[in-house]
């Protein structure tokens, strides 16, 4: 008789109708019994449960796990031929490996056919396990980064995901396509578009090198993605096909889908920022987030709403529709000029925030730039928070370049009173996509999302069993009306990206030294200066050579930053962005992993010859 093998499944595989669709056959020579695997944890991969041992988790917790934590419930499986395992190792793809593992199974074996209650036993403590037998399972192969810090529920598994494969669901379960799709690609599931990752699984190259993942023009040179973000081809090919998913069932998606895929989106941010997941919800971009802020609070006459002269246009546009509504809560914005330090921002906010006519149940809100958009300069925000605080002021952080751009984020312990940072830009996802976080004791300001949802809990509702509770703060935003949903689920392949290249600390360390480097070189060839290191995180700010004259009128300022932005995308084929500042031109150039030094020698050949030609054209 041919050897068989015996393997432990806890994800799909739990259920007979996708072992047999995987395997290709009725099952009927196999027998199974519910089981349990020691000193393991189930975590959410990219789509499916992932294991690894407890000693390998551990990196991914705060703290000890239990017992019952560290153990991972599944079924044995004993029979499976070597062409069962085969097609089995396929369906699992290259990012798992078969190991053997000792389990200890729950009860006798029984035919597979008769198996289907056994699998679907809600979850209890475990008990006194006696026999363990050796078996094979899948034990996640890639990096443990792309696990999340939780632990994956086997109950919650039943409830949300049993429907799409076993029963009437799954008859509509175009998911079962996955299986016919890797037996094609026999097993290979890892993103072909990063074929410059060797079979060590190292991460790439930086600079020149990289740039086939990017879909830029073989003649561009962009030094300007703090502004809108760039898509990376896997990113890029991940969407398209989820689009196609979408639209091959779009009822099924919207109404059955969507809302768990979002809520994994929520957690893998929630787990980059250092917050929870249910204080973090999506929006399409950073002005739409925080005006999500601003017109739910309760304002009064005396209320005061605080920024910089270096807020973004959008959001001082903001401040002033706030104020021309009644009852006109006041604007005292901070004068802010670089160059500066930190500790001058630090001193110069606190005697802003000390030297407010202060009265009793007073509404004061500061709107706090972590990286100011123009000049692209860092500030001590997290410090800026802790003033707030001192000072009885509630802090609304505008930190759309923060994510992506910022390592080690750590929202429980900066205690932001609002916090939103745009995903598009520095971590690679589509446009538009937002981050919104409010911790949970700052979630009954959010009255309703914009615009208001049908998750919205009127004061007037019935307080009936089975209903959402005020504020409903996820509910809310997780369906604000039909929009396109492939933004805000790309958060999931950019960050798979971002962990093949290395992860957060990879990236920004050689996108920061590239700032670095390049903002030194284009202020020695501009023969200018430029901004100090201490504000500097992945974008540079150099002076460039065109002197503005006393009283110059602004809209001829205007009229020049149009033609050198002109000049620059159609006479020079690159891009970095230009603007005024503190009585002097400035040029903002973003470091990015397909940037190298010899693309700030191109832009600074093209602003010196483009300055010059402003200089003789407008006399200055």
């Amino acid at each position: 008789m041919p050897a068989t093998t015996s393997a432990f499944f806890y994800g799909t595989l739990l259920h007979p109708e996708v072992l047999r669709r995987v395997i290709g056959n009725t099952g009927d020579h196999l027998q199974v019994s519910p089981a349990i695997l020691l000193d393991f944890t189930r975590h959410h991969g990219c789509d499916y449960p992932a294991i690894v041992p407890y000693e390998s988790a551990q990196s991914l917790f705060q703290r000890d796990l239990t017992r019952d934590e560290r153990s991972v419930r599944g079924t044995v499986v004993s029979g499976l031929t070597a062409e069962d395992i085969r097609l089995v190792d396929i369906f699992e793809g290259d990012e798992y490996s078969r190991q053997t593992v000792s389990v200890s199974p729950l009860s006798s074996f029984t035919p597979l056919l008769d198996s289907v209650q056994t699998i679907i036993a809600p979850e209890s403590s475990i008990p006194e396990l006696k026999d363990f037998i050796q078996v094979q399972t899948y034990v996640w192969g890639d990096r443990i980064d792309r696990l999340m810090p939780e632990i994956w529920s086997f109950d919650i598994f039943v409830r949300e995901k049993l429907w799409r494969w076993v029963g009437r669901g799954s008859s509509d379960n175009s998911d079962y396509a996955l299986v016919d799709e890797r037996r094609a690609m026999d097993g290979r599931v890892k993103d072909s578009s990063l074929t410059l990752l060797h079979e060590a699984n190292q991460p790439p190259e930086f600079g020149r090198a990289l740039l086939p993942q990017f879909g830029f023009h073989k003649d561009y040179i962009n030094l300007n993605h703090g502004s809108y973000g760039s898509l990376p081809r896997p990113v890029s090919e991940a969407v398209e096909a989820l689009s196609a998913e979408i639209e091959s069932r779009p009822d099924r998606f919207i109404r059955r889908l969507y809302e768990h895929r979002l809520a994994t989106v929520r957690e893998r941010l929630a787990h980059l920022v250092g917050a929870a997941a249910d204080e973090i919800v999506m929006v399409p971009n950073g002005t739409h987030g925080i005006n999500t802020i601003l017109r739910n609070l309760t304002w009064n006459s005396d209320d005061i709403i605080v920024g910089a002269t270096t807020t973004y246009g959008a959001i001082l546009r903001t401040q002033q529709y706030i104020h021309d509504l009644s009852p006109h809560p006041k604007i005292c914005n901070m004068k802010l000029a670089f160059p500066t330090t930190h500790a001058a921002i630090l001193d110069d906010f606190k005697a802003h925030l000390q030297a407010l006519s202060r009265k009793p149940n007073q509404k004061v809100v500061a709107i706090i730039d972590s990286i100011v958009s123009n000049p692209g300069c860092v500030l001590p925000w997290e410090q800026m928070v802790q003033i707030c605080k001192e000072e009885n002021v509630l802090s609304l952080v505008d930190a759309a370049h923060s994510i992506g751009q910022q390592v080690g984020l750590n929202l429980g312990k900066a205690s932001p009173d609002f916090w939103v940072s745009v995903c598009h830009k520095w971590l690679f996802a589509k446009r538009g996509c937002t981050v919104l976080y409010v911790p949970r004791h700052n979630q009954h300001f959010i009255r309703s999302a914009i615009p208001t949802s049908v998750g919205y809990v009127s004061p007037e509702d019935p307080d009936l069993p089975h209903t959402p509770k005020a504020p409903n703060f996820v509910g809310q935003f997780n369906w604000t009306g039909t929009i396109d949903p492939v933004p805000f689920l790309s958060v999931m392949p950019a960050l798979d990206f971002r962990a093949k290249l290395g992860g957060e600390a990879r990236i920004n360390e050689y996108c920061h030294s590239l700032a670095v480097k390049g903002g030194k070189r284009l202020a020695q060839l501009l023969q200018t200066s430029v901004m100090p290191e201490e504000l500097t995180a992945n974008m540079t700010n150099v002076v460039l050579p065109l002197p503005i004259p006393p009283s110059f009128p602004a809209h001829k300022l205007a009229e020049m930053r149009t033609i050198m932005e002109t000049k620059l995308l159609e006479e020079w084929d690159c891009f970095a962005a230009v603007f005024v500042h503190n009585g002097h031109w400035w040029t903002r150039c973003s470091a990015q992993v397909w940037n190298q030094l010899s693309d700030f020698d191109h832009v600074a050949k093209a602003l010196n010859a483009i300055c010059t030609e402003m200089r003789r054209e407008y006399c200055v």
